[in-house]
């Protein structure tokens, strides 16, 4: 990749088979940095190596521009609905529950989150 942080992210942990006359789809979960916003990252090679031939790698370099593949990190709202659940009414000096209910939409784990509120007097 352009951005040789993420060349960690491709390398399959496993070896893949590919039967004569067919074709496979090979997927990389690649978690995004917040240092990569608004870069746009681009694959310039992928190499591949028969295990059944000794030595023989077959490459593949992209040329600028040409059939290149690239994706470019932007921010977006998160995909997690908040629900509050607590139980009213709630009388002056009475403690009250606050529970929020967090369910995440995203596709990977979310990390390190954190959940601030702010409470005001309603009169």
């Amino acid at each position: 990749f352009n951005i040789s942080e993420y060349n960690e992210f491709c390398t399959l942990p496993d070896n893949i088979c590919v039967d004569a006359n067919s074709e496979i789809v090979v997927e990389f979960s690649m978690l995004a940095r917040a240092s990569s916003l608004d870069k746009i990252l681009k694959l310039l090679s992928f190499d591949f190596h028969l295990i059944t031939a000794q030595n023989i790698t077959f490459s593949k370099k992209f040329a600028e521009g040409k059939n290149t593949i690239e994706s470019k990190f932007v921010s977006r709202n998160a995909n997690v609905d908040v629900n509050f659940e607590g139980q009213p009414p709630v009388l002056v000096g009475e403690w009250f529950d606050i529970r929020l209910k967090l369910q995440s939409k995203e596709v990977a784990d979310a990390t390190k989150v954190e959940v601030t509120c702010w409470l005001r007097d309603g009169g």
